[in-house]
């Protein structure tokens, strides 16, 4: 019922179309009869099917489904290092398999068919298929490089198990993380090749606003592939702080693409706390000379309730957030906690994660960074020093215990991985009290011996 409704919201702003992927890096394979493994099948087993409803529930809302695959990244039971991939051009590599390796082939073609199946069976009709070349996936082996030229002929094999379950489903080939020279490779397949079950090319601008300026033979559509998880400082991403939000480069980024040729574009997206640039991409999608500041305005009245005035206090403090420094945390903490208490948002999902941000750079002002620790522990006396650190300690407790609400009451979801880990941030604050007490063990060790 939640998603069917917020589908549904998403499409009466704008929207046409939900996208997904299942990421195995920390799964076995669900689709495996392996005894060993039987008791661990059932987290993945129990993803898979949500990652099914959710399309089936997009379907049902007129929205065109996508399933994302980078085909090399496998279950981690399938993971054996003499099948494992080679670091592509220094990058990290995750949980991939080589697929110049026949058995490791087996297994990635194996892996794609099953999930074409199961989504089939379930009544998913599939629109497309995002295909990526890396993150993870890829392989640096001599005899995978080119990687383009070896990720192609892969899905030359893909596609028609692709086509045996979904035969209206076309492939978009995504380029995050793709050269220049890659890129050339990928333009010369569709120019040679001219496969049918090729929709186009979505193209990545990574973390900039800059539109990758390319061509494509007849046929094929080029659309864009840009990430809505992050603010316009790289650093503030993935709601690990709460809300992330982004209207200047958005409406930048929705303006050029208006005007440049492009066909469309997708947003990636890694969670709810975006969901102000969720309204902002669906509504510039559909005319990009709108104003972004004239609809974070609508986005705040539409959700909030707030009078004319309260919503311009809440659109200059949103915008504040797209760049936002800790010293103005204190500010703004102050103006959605007035506005959430006057019209009672406590229970507002969406104006939870907004309060939640600005009391976390509050919080991290006050606390400061290792630079100031150091120099203010050098500056106090030593039966101070230890007070000072305690003061520490508890202001970032309080920080936890914020985002602790966010993660179990507010996202209501359990444990993170990867860059989604909540209290990341604590880890520096760990080292250097564990290194400033080892510091004066060994100055207390010193003194005994002497």
């Amino acid at each position: 019922m939640e998603l069917k409704q917020y589908f549904s919201q998403l499409k009466g702003w704008g929207t046409n179309g939900i996208g997904t992927w299942f990421d195995p890096a920390g799964s076995v394979d669900p689709f495996s009869t392996d005894p060993l493994y039987r008791w661990a099948r059932a987290r993945p087993i129990e993803e898979w099917n949500r990652k099914r409803d959710l399309l089936i529930v997009a379907q049902k809302e007129g929205l065109a489904t996508t399933l994302c695959i980078t085909p090399n990244v496998v279950y981690i039971d399938q993971l054996q290092s003499e099948l494992a991939a080679e670091a592509n051009r220094g990058e990290y590599i995750g949980p991939n398999l080589c697929p110049s390796n026949p058995e490791a082939r087996r297994i990635i073609l194996r892996n794609c068919e099953n999930m074409f199946r199961f989504l089939a069976e379930g009544g998913v009709k599939l629109n497309y298929i995002l295909a990526a070349l890396r993150d993870f996936g890829g392989c640096g082996c001599s005899d995978c490089e080119p990687w383009m030229n070896t990720f192609l002929e892969l899905w030359e094999e893909i596609s028609p198990l692709m086509l045996k379950y979904h035969p209206e489903t076309k492939v978009q080939f995504c380029t995050w993380w793709v050269s220049p020279e890659e890129m050339m490779f990928l333009t010369e397949y569709l120019e040679i090749k001219q496969p049918p079950w090729v929709d186009g090319v979505n193209a990545s601008m990574g973390y900039d606003i800059e539109l990758p300026e390319f061509s494509l033979p007849p046929g094929y559509r080029k659309t864009a592939f840009f990430h809505i998880s992050y603010a316009s400082g790289h650093s503030d991403k993935y709601g690990v702080k709460g809300a992330v939000v982004a209207p200047k480069r958005l409406e930048e980024i929705c303006r050029r693409l208006s005007s440049s040729g492009y066909q469309g574009y997708q947003a990636y997206s890694e969670g709810i706390f975006e969901d102000l640039n969720k309204f902002l991409v669906s509504r510039l999608g559909e005319d990009a000379t709108q104003d972004a500041k004239e609809l974070v305005r609508e986005y705040c009245r539409s959700q909030f309730s707030t009078s004319p005035q309260d919503t311009d206090l809440l659109v200059e403090a949103i915008y504040a957030m797209e760049d936002l420094q800790n010293e103005d945390g204190e500010k703004l903490a102050c103006i959605f906690g007035g506005i959430g208490r006057k019209y009672n948002l406590a229970d507002n999902w969406r104006y939870a994660m907004l309060e939640v941000r600005a009391q976390v750079a509050k919080l991290e002002h006050e606390i400061g960074t290792e630079q100031e620790w150091e120099k203010a522990i050098t500056e106090l006396k030593p039966h101070d020093q230890g007070e000072y650190i305690l003061r520490l300690e508890k202001l970032i407790e309080e920080r936890k215990k914020i985002l602790v609400h966010l993660e179990r009451n507010v996202y209501r979801v359990g444990v993170q991985n990867h860059v989604m880990i909540i209290d990341y941030d604590y880890q520096p604050f760990v080292r250097w009290r564990e290194n400033r007490s080892q510091d004066k063990l060994q100055n207390i060790g010193g003194e005994f011996e002497v």
